[in-house]
């Protein structure tokens, strides 16, 4: 698969700290597959208006991008890391509108409009007792 073989190199060029260049390089080649994983991240909200696929693939990117060590061995390894990366970007997202809907100065409105209109906020508080409960196991499991 020569496709591979150029993520291979490409991944090396970044972990090598190959700049900018061998990031776009590797996203370009990787986009459909980022495509797929950001769509399977936003199934997971079940509806609820998050970033779009297009937003949350830059973000991804910008995130990504930032770090000082990157250090991937495979495709399937920076596909991992990207896909914990869109997690944690939905989670903030959420952590965000979680927030706004305590408050951030909008206008309370009555539970009986908001079942009317359709705003349900159980999808981004069941969430965030889920990530919780990783960070939990995750915190555990390394000790």
């Amino acid at each position: 698969m020569p496709a591979d073989v150029d993520v291979t190199e490409l991944l090396r060029r970044v972990s090598d700290g190959g700049g900018a260049d061998a990031w776009e390089e590797l996203f370009e080649i990787v986009y459909r597959d980022l495509r797929d994983v950001a769509h399977r991240q936003r199934l997971r909200w079940h509806g609820q208006q998050t970033l779009g696929t297009t937003a949350l693939i830059s973000e991804t990117y910008l995130r990504l991008v930032d770090q000082t060590r990157a250090d991937f061995n495979s495709r399937a390894h920076f596909l991992g890391a990207a896909a914990i990366t869109m997690r944690r970007i939905l989670i903030n997202y959420a952590r965000e509108a979680r927030a706004e809907k305590r408050g951030g100065g909008a206008s309370p409105i009555r539970l009986e409009d908001a079942e009317a209109i359709g705003l349900a906020d159980h999808d981004f508080d069941t969430l965030l007792e889920l990530e919780e409960a990783l960070d939990k196991l995750e915190a555990e499991d390394a000790g």
